[in-house]
């Protein structure tokens, strides 16, 4: 399978999980190269996979611009608990905000839009939670903003979409980057699958 991705480098981007991900497979895709002695090499596109997301929405964005980086929105998510009804009965706000900004990426990968949910009557942290998605929404909205979590629905609704991509060993999708898949391949994208090679530790 790394052969399988090796091949197609020239004419897709490798998508990885991360960062370092990213900087292994360079390695292994050059290696080849090195052990040939070659002075030099066509360099192969590697992304990780928010780069990858942040890169196609600005080759697709609007008046947008580009994504909030996660210091960005996680600053925004410490103002928005500090400013909240709730702010005085907590021991500190960063903390807080790193959960909420966490429970906004799952609600955005399994597609559940925050303002449709409602929170039982002995559901005290659901319902701050939920408040304070509305405020960050709002801030968002307000400044014509679009956060991480969002990107991959957004691009499902941009009108051409097309990539050729190879998928190195990124988990199982999700539902909203299932359906980025999918809008990808209607818009003639085309998604490959690559894996590492095995290695004894």
């Amino acid at each position: 399978m790394a052969e399988h991705a090796s091949a197609r480098s020239e004419r897709s981007t490798i998508v990885v999980t991360n960062a370092l991900a990213a900087q292994q497979w360079e390695m292994h895709l050059a290696s080849g190269h090195i052990g040939n002695g070659a002075p030099a090499w066509e360099t192969p596109p590697v992304l990780y996979y928010a780069a990858w997301l942040g890169e196609l929405w600005l080759e697709h964005t609007d008046e947008r611009g580009p994504a909030l980086t996660a210091n960005q929105s996680l600053a925004l998510w410490r103002r928005v608990v500090a400013e909240s009804a709730e702010s005085g009965d907590l021991i500190g706000h960063a903390g807080a905000a790193e959960w909420a900004a966490a429970a906004w990426t799952v609600l955005h990968r399994w597609q559940i839009e925050p303002a449709s949910q409602r929170a039982a009557a002995h559901q005290d942290d659901y319902r701050a939670l939920l408040g304070w998605c509305r405020a960050y929404r709002a801030w968002l909205d307000g400044n014509g903003w679009i956060d991480r979590a969002e990107l991959e629905a957004a691009l499902t609704r941009v009108a051409a979409v097309s990539s050729k991509l190879v998928l190195a060993d990124l988990a199982e999708p999700y539902p909203s980057r299932a359906k980025l898949w999918t809008r990808l391949a209607a818009g003639g994208g085309t998604i490959g699958h690559g894996a590492g090679p095995a290695a004894a530790s």
